[in-house]
């Protein structure tokens, strides 16, 4: 059960990040991601 436990903490604060990359990367202006990547 422990293990179980920290497999969904685990899911969790991957999700979280995730979430959290993407609403950073709606408020960077397009212009900037090119700058960023210029691949």
């Amino acid at each position: 059960m422990r293990s179980s436990s920290t497999s969904d903490l685990r899911s969790t604060v991957r999700d979280g990040t995730v979430w959290w990359m993407e609403s950073v990367l709606d408020l960077v202006p397009p212009s900037f991601h090119g700058e960023a990547r210029p691949e």
